[in-house]
């Protein structure tokens, strides 16, 4: 009885995995977040709002950023970039294998569970990575910046109506208490 319920929950698990496994690593094709042709151009969003904002000229204006720091920044999305291309393919092989261990005369329980275990790393080393990159940028962003970054993205998400609404995913900003009755801000 054990066994069948270990192997149901093998049998989710992987199901799961597959389905989450058929995404690209990094979430959905490029072709599905692209934005119209507005402000970000062709420019999808990546891990800290649109991809490649710090390409964008109004972006670069609004914030202060130095040729320097667009440097250092595209030279982090080259090899986050890279880092994800090597990732997926290491989550196609490890879903290949985990289907073939399934497909197997007689199934072997560790070699089923050591696919799963790779799995779940490569999805970990996935977050990891674009955690570190989010990090890496912050580093070179001063604190002034960082600021003006993250209101001039939660403005532009504002208008086109993404996240921004109530229960999305950025926070609201808190509403300012109401001025007495012929009170002046300055008094």
């Amino acid at each position: 009885m054990k066994r069948m319920a270990f192997l149901l929950v093998a049998l989710l698990i992987v199901g799961v995995s597959l389905v989450w496994a058929q995404m690209p690593a990094g979430g959905p094709p490029k072709e599905m977040l692209k934005m119209d042709k507005g402000r970000f151009g062709e420019h999808g969003m990546g891990p800290m709002g649109p991809r490649d904002w710090w390409n964008d000229p109004e972006v670069r204006e609004v914030i202060g950023l130095s040729q320097d720091q667009v440097d250092k920044i595209d030279a982090l999305a080259v090899k986050l970039q890279k880092q994800e291309i090597e990732n997926r393919a290491q989550m196609q092989l490890t879903e290949i294998d985990i289907e073939q261990a399934f497909k197997a005369q007689s199934l072997d329980e560790a070699k089923i569970k050591s696919l799963i275990e790779k799995m779940a790393n490569l999805k970990a080393a996935e977050v990891k990575a674009h955690a570190q990159f989010r990090l890496d940028v912050a580093k070179i962003l001063t604190n002034e910046q960082r600021e003006k970054l993250k209101v001039f993205l939660r403005q532009k998400m504002e208008q086109r109506g993404r996240f921004g609404a109530p229960g999305g995913f950025l926070p609201q900003p808190q509403p300012q208490p109401p001025l007495p009755p012929g009170g002046d801000e300055n008094d």
